[in-house]
This record gives structure tokens, C-alpha cells and sequence, in this order.
């Protein structure tokens, strides 16, 4: 495609970037032997997604046709079943870990409300939103990993490193929780042959993301330990303290989880509203306010 795109390139990463991070970094490490499936599987999104996002941009070129249209139901479906996901999975982790006494369904209802008012926003919006979010999101990442360096354990790192435990089936499972979601982020910001460099630059994010918290937990638990835990990078930042003043750094890690939880679910039910509408189903706020209210009864 010859046309200029219209879509910010480094926002358009960054999209890709916070919205993968809402995939299964709550809960992972998974498997208690080596961490080195993590990497293989983020090499393979860095090549899934540039080819999923070239078979796109090849597919809005054809002409309306029943093919066209079908391809875009299913994106809309994968884009509510994605959401629903999303929004289970952090609301379970809410309710399990810091709203631990309200009650469950007004957690999911909070989230959707805000999912809602994001989804429903021009798209100028949610890429300035998600620019500023991944930026927020890294440094918290980065900036837990700096103060938790005195509970570090160098020693921990040699057993998450070994390659004769490499497993294909691990790989495919940390592709399939935490990088598999993201090929619908990288449809989002698809517009021409550019948006393949955005979202190639957003998986390389994402992955530099999920390797500073998959460190942290190992560095100070073990991989052992940490993959036996339910959310081990939580456990992990509330031994944290900072003197005397800030002695619950857990909060920030609250925050980035919820922001990427908004971004994605956001992102989701946008897009289902925008594949809706381009295989000829208008009045994208209705279709969007009904996508969010089947994700808030079905999560």
C-alpha cells in the first residue's frame, strides 16, 4: 500500500507493547526447570506477527466480499473472547489479592465501566493513552527491579538457564499466554506496511518488559519457587521497602497491571467494534456498550 499512514509510529508500539503485558505476567513464571522457553516464544511473536499483520493489510486490499467479512467476524469474535479473558483473569486477581472483602461482580463492573469510556474513544485517544501508559508501565517495571536488587540471589539465575531442559511444549505455552493475545493488538494498529516495524518494535518492548519481571521474581525467589506461587511478581515487590516512608511498593505494580488490564480489554472490544462496522454493522458506541456488557456476563 502506496498511502502515507495516519497512525503514530511509536505509539502504535506502544500499543502492542501494554497491551501484551497484560498477558499472563501476573502469574508467570509457569514452569519450574528454565526460563529459556520465554525467549523462544517471544522470537517466534516477533515472526508471527509480522506475518499475521502482512496477511492482514493483503486482505483489507480485496474487495468487499464474503471472505473480507468473515475474517472480520472472527477478529470480532477472538476480540471478545480476548476481553472476556482479560477480564476475568484480573478480576480474579483483584478480588484475590487486594479487594479481597467487595464484592466480585462490582470489581468486573468498575473495570467494564472503564473499558468502555477507553473503547468508545477516537483512536487518536487510545494510542496517546497507551503511549503514556507503556511509559509509565516500564519505568514501574524497571524501577521495582532497581529496588529490589538487595534481595537479589545471583545464583537463582543459573538454574532458569539451562538448555537441557528447553521444552517446546513450555515454549508453547508461554507463546499461547502471553504473546498469542497480542496478534489482535497488532491487527489494531494495522494500516499499511509500517504498522509491521510498530508492531515488531512493540513485541521487542513487550518482551524487554516481561524479561525485567520474570528476573525479578527469579533473582529473588528462584525459578522453583517462583513458578509455584500464584502471582510471584507481587509476592515478590511487597518484600520491598524503600526506608522508612515507602514500605508497600506493591502498589506501583497495582497500578501498571491495572493500566495494561484497561489498555487490552480496551484495545479488544475497540476492535471488535471496528471489524463489526467494517463488515457492515454500524452504530459502533451500541455494538461496543453490547460487546462490554456479554464480557462483563461471561467473565
Amino acid at each position: 500500500m502506496n498511502k502515507v499512514s495516519k497512525r503514530p509510529f511509536v505509539p502504535c508500539a506502544a500499543t502492542v507493547a501494554a497491551f501484551t503485558a497484560a498477558n499472563g505476567l501476573i502469574s508467570a513464571p509457569y514452569f519450574p526447570m528454565s526460563i529459556l522457553p520465554f525467549f523462544a516464544a517471544a522470537v517466534c511473536a516477533a515472526v508471527i506477527v509480522a506475518v499475521t499483520q502482512f496477511l492482514f493489510i493483503k486482505i483489507t486490499c480485496i474487495g468487499n466480499s464474503f471472505f473480507k467479512k468473515t475474517v472480520y467476524l472472527l477478529i470480532s469474535i477472538s476480540s471478545v473472547a480476548a476481553a472476556v479473558f482479560a477480564l476475568r483473569e484480573y478480576s480474579r486477581f483483584i478480588f484475590d489479592d487486594v479487594l479481597v472483602r467487595e464484592n466480585y461482580f462490582v470489581i468486573k463492573a468498575i473495570l467494564t465501566f472503564c473499558v468502555y469510556c477507553l473503547a468508545v474513544s477516537k483512536e487518536n485517544v487510545i494510542y496517546k493513552f497507551a503511549f503514556l501508559s507503556a511509559v509509565l508501565i516500564s519505568a514501574v517495571f524497571v524501577g521495582l527491579f532497581f529496588t529490589s536488587v538487595k534481595t537479589f540471589d545471583a545464583e537463582n539465575i543459573k538454574s532458569a538457564l539451562v538448555f537441557s531442559d528447553f521444552s517446546l511444549k513450555e515454549t508453547a505455552v508461554y507463546f499461547s499466554k502471553m504473546f498469542l493475545p497480542s496478534l489482535l493488538a497488532a491487527v489494531f494498529i494495522c494500516e499499511d506496511q509500517k504498522a509491521i516495524k510498530a508492531g515488531l518494535l512493540g513485541t521487542a518492548w513487550a518482551f524487554l518488559l516481561g524479561a525485567v519481571v520474570l528476573l525479578d521474581c527469579i533473582l529473588s525467589f528462584s525459578l522453583p519457587l517462583a513458578s509455584k506461587l500464584d502471582y510471584p511478581y507481587i509476592d515478590d515487590i511487597s518484600t520491598v521497602t524503600v526506608g522508612s516512608l515507602f514500605t508497600r511498593m506493591d502498589g506501583f505494580a497495582y497500578i501498571a497491571f491495572f493500566v495494561c488490564y484497561l489498555i487490552k480489554c480496551g484495545v479488544c472490544v475497540s476492535l471488535c467494534g471496528g471489524m463489526l462496522q467494517n463488515a457492515g454493522i454500524r452504530r459502533k458506541r451500541i455494538v461496543t456498550a453490547a460487546v462490554c456488557a456479554a464480557a462483563l456476563l461471561l467473565a
